[in-house]
């Protein structure tokens, strides 16, 4: 089941979160209270899911709505989205439930981020209709 977190979900939300920064981010290590605190924040905002199988949350997605700099476009904007492997075969019907919360927070635009290089994400993004908008580069300097 695919519904809006609460902050019941917090802590199963903030795991998966470490989870993920484990798995894809390397050095960059997540503080637990800012990364309560922000997703807190998005809660309020309804802009957080969780996927729940079995009465357990396995997977979730977290985002910001920002008008954009361009346009009139309003962005719904990937901040954190992961799965745990077992549940991957969700991730479609996830990505569906994010395009109907943008909607739902009159947002018209879903930018996903990808970590890395992710070949069967980036396959799955593109059956879904999505394009490549840009390609960042990082490099911590301090």
């Amino acid at each position: 089941m695919i519904r809006l977190a609460t902050t019941k979900d917090l802590s199963g939300i903030s795991s998966l979160v470490t989870e993920f920064s484990e798995l894809k981010t390397g050095d960059v290590k997540f503080e637990t209270d800012k990364v309560n605190g922000i997703i807190t924040k998005c809660i309020e905002n309804e802009t957080v899911l969780a996927l729940e199988v079995g009465g357990k949350v396995v997977g979730g997605h977290c985002a910001i709505v920002v008008d954009s700099l361009m346009n009139n476009e309003v962005i719904y904007q990937d901040m954190f989205f992961y799965i745990r492997k077992p549940y991957v075969l969700h991730t479609r019907s996830l990505l569906r439930g994010i395009e109907r919360r943008c909607v739902a927070v009159g947002a018209n635009t879903v930018v996903m981020a990808t970590m890395g290089d992710n070949p069967r994400l980036d396959k799955l993004y593109k059956i879904m209709g999505y394009g490549i908008m840009e390609t960042h580069h990082s490099k911590r300097v301090a």
